[in-house]
């Protein structure tokens, strides 16, 4: 394998050389030079063993591997920089209001799933982060009484179930007093 060139693509005199003559070249000079360059490859690359062949990959996956370890670390590294700059920035200018907007957003985050450990001891509409809103939507097949988010025939999947009507509940009297 010949031996590979150390300032390849560096700004030495040879490389500023070849890009002011690839600058100064016509197209039908640069294709003509380019099929001249992939004649020479072929029959060189049909000249070497399987060996070779395999060493010659082997060797490009490694070098391509490294170049692209090298970049990610840089830029890495970089993305560090920047953001242990930016944020005693973003604290300095978080004002008192952004903060406690911050702060509840993360509560809210955290009752996501409150659901599903319900304690009916708790009275959640004191908790500022609940939203359970008010019943002010009516279903238009069942008349049932639904919140407002709520979606449509959620109650009785758009009259596909059918309760029967509930009858006039009992006047019960208690202590004088009548109620229903």
């Amino acid at each position: 394998m010949p031996r590979r060139k150390s300032n390849l693509g560096r700004r030495t005199r040879g490389a500023e050389a070849v890009r002011r003559v690839i600058a100064n070249q016509t197209e039908e000079e640069r294709a003509s030079a380019n099929e001249r360059n992939r004649q020479r490859m072929a029959q060189k690359r049909a000249k070497e063993t399987a060996e070779q062949r395999a060493a010659r990959l082997e060797d490009a996956r490694l070098r391509a591997r490294r170049s692209r370890s090298a970049a990610l670390n840089r830029l890495r590294s970089q993305q560090n920089e920047r953001h242990r700059l930016r944020v005693p920035e973003r604290l300095q200018r978080k004002t008192a209001d952004q903060y406690q907007t911050q702060l509840r957003a993360q509560q809210s985050r955290d009752c996501h799933r409150l659901a599903f450990q319900y304690n009916p001891a708790d009275d959640y509409s004191l908790s500022w982060h609940i939203l359970i809103g008010t019943v002010t939507e009516v279903c238009p097949y069942c008349k049932a009484l639904k919140f407002n988010a709520e979606t449509k025939g959620m109650c009785c999947v758009a009259r596909k179930i059918k309760l029967p009507q509930l009858g006039e509940p009992p006047e019960q009297e208690v202590s004088g007093k009548h109620y229903l």
